[in-house]
């Protein structure tokens, strides 16, 4: 059995912003245009940190600049208390007419080794992207992007 247990995550202090200008999808699905089109909603919209600007690997650093600053500004601020997220999605597949509604919850999960079975591999990611988030997490010591999990 997995062993999950609440987080304190970082968040936005929706004093400060307004999450409908904000927030942005999968950084995975994001074209150039949308990501220009995101970044001139609020000058806080996540897509600064999951998909930074910068040649090469001086984007890594660069989102670390920016979430440290963030930080820093009280723009996103840690809840005291550990708790589970609910976490409510409503979109449209590509190539689908019709509009999918799901629900889950954000936790920490304890990492265990796959051959264990007892966490699976959500699915199967080629190395440029794998690559591409790990230095992102190893640059800012954060996940920004958690996985989806059945």
């Amino acid at each position: 059995m997995a062993d999950i247990r609440p987080l304190t995550p970082l968040r936005y202090d929706l004093t400060r912003v307004d999450l409908a200008k904000v927030v942005a999808p999968p950084y995975d699905v994001i074209s150039p245009e949308q990501r220009a089109e995101l970044a001139t909603r609020d000058p806080h919209n996540v897509v600064k940190l999951i998909l930074p600007e910068g040649e090469g690997d001086t984007k890594y650093a660069h989102a670390a600049e920016i979430y440290a600053a963030w930080r820093k500004e009280g723009i996103l601020v840690r809840d005291d208390e550990p708790a589970f997220y609910r976490y409510d999605q409503t979109f449209v597949p590509p190539g689908c007419s019709k509009e999918i509604a799901r629900t889950g919850l954000l936790g920490l999960v304890k990492v265990v080794p796959l051959d264990k079975g007892i966490v699976l591999p959500h699915e199967r990611t080629l190395s440029g992207p794998r690559e591409d988030r790990f230095k992102l997490f190893t640059s800012t010591k954060t996940n920004f992007s958690p996985g989806f999990r059945l």
